[in-house]
């Protein structure tokens, strides 16, 4: 799971993490500015950089401007981070991206080889999504999208657009054919 998060962890990272902790067949590279609230479990890794350092990369990556003046702007993003942080997923079959604001429950209960072997894409929101880790998958949001909202234009502006959602990468994922399981199995609470 790849995780770029800027700025002073959360109150519940502690937690986040211990629930990590829990599936130890899961790697979380963060790659943050902050310093780590608690002892990290053995599968996350902490990858250190400013987020102007991060702007950088994903600049990098590409022959246009980009808009990304805050990190609330990475959701747009998300879907690319299997060709942004190509160097970090080498030996992967699979890459994700995901909240912080999420407790993990066992996570081979929902996903296990038949989905492995039989998707593309692993659920569609922006709060956890999983990719197979290729180069068809991972350019994927470069494709043009059915309705004109395609990557280039996305990312060319500083409102966020939702693109690692339904009506982006989900929309280019399904006039491509990519096989997608878009299934929900999570618990969402919401505490007044």
């Amino acid at each position: 799971m790849v995780l770029p998060y800027f700025g002073a962890f959360p109150e519940y990272a502690s937690l986040f993490f211990q629930s990590c902790a829990a599936n130890p067949d899961y790697t979380w590279l963060i790659l943050t500015d902050s310093g780590v609230p608690c002892d990290l479990p053995n599968n996350v890794k902490i990858i250190s950089m400013t987020f102007q350092r991060c702007r950088e990369l994903i600049q990098n990556k590409f022959d246009f401007p980009i808009s990304l003046k805050t990190p609330q702007k990475l959701c747009d993003y998300k879907c690319a981070y299997g060709y942004l942080f190509k160097s970090y997923l080498s030996g992967f079959d699979f890459w994700g991206h995901c909240d912080m604001d999420l407790i993990w429950g066992n996570l081979s209960k929902f996903l296990n080889k038949n989905l492995f072997d039989s998707y593309d894409k692993i659920y569609r929101l922006g709060h956890l999504s999983l990719y197979r880790n290729n180069y068809k998958c991972n350019t994927a949001f470069l494709l043009p999208h059915p309705n004109g909202k395609d990557f280039k234009s996305v990312a060319a502006t500083d409102r966020p657009c939702i693109f690692d959602e339904l009506n982006g990468i989900g929309k280019i994922l399904e006039a491509n054919n990519f096989k997608v399981y878009n299934k929900e199995e999570a618990a969402d609470i919401t505490f007044k």
